[in-house]
């Protein structure tokens, strides 16, 4: 369960919580090594009472990982994205729909819904809680540079 040794051996990129021993026994939305350590932490204490046990204190932080800053960041992807409307939905008003959406996005008139910081940072704030944007810069594949770290969208 520490490991997550499924994952791996199933090599999926994405694996899916419904595949895990953890959702297929019932056990997804528990703890079960925490429960395990205070089981273990009592049986300790029951060996020697005397046993001493540090105290933590925790902090949440929210991550965010920031794979890609725009929707549509190249002509291609865009037009990749109307035939889908159009050969993979079938459907002629989605292809009209995300037209007027790109349109509305490359006008400013909405943002693009890639651009969730101010959205994050909102919620950080309400919850009074410190929020880490990782970006991904440099790399060696064209896995790794989906935006350059000094564009003008990723700075502003």
């Amino acid at each position: 369960m520490l490991t997550r040794w499924e994952e791996y051996v199933n090599n999926h990129y994405r694996f899916p919580a419904t595949e895990s021993l953890a959702y297929k026994q019932g056990f997804l939305d528990r703890p079960i090594i925490n429960e395990y350590v205070e089981v273990l932490k009592d049986m300790l204490l029951e060996a020697d009472s005397n046993l001493k046990f540090k105290i933590h204190n925790y902090q949440l932080v929210l991550t965010h990982d920031v794979d890609h800053i725009k929707k549509w960041d190249t002509s291609k992807k865009f037009i990749r994205h109307l035939a889908g409307d159009l050969i993979q939905r079938k459907s002629i008003i989605e292809f009209f729909r995300s037209m007027i959406y790109f349109i509305k996005v490359k006008t400013r008139i909405v943002n693009d819904p890639y651009d969730t910081f101010d959205y994050f940072m909102d919620i950080s704030d309400k919850l009074q809680v410190k929020s880490h944007f990782f970006f991904m810069a440099q790399g060696v594949t064209s896995f790794d540079n989906r935006y350059k770290t000094n564009d003008k969208n990723v700075i502003e």
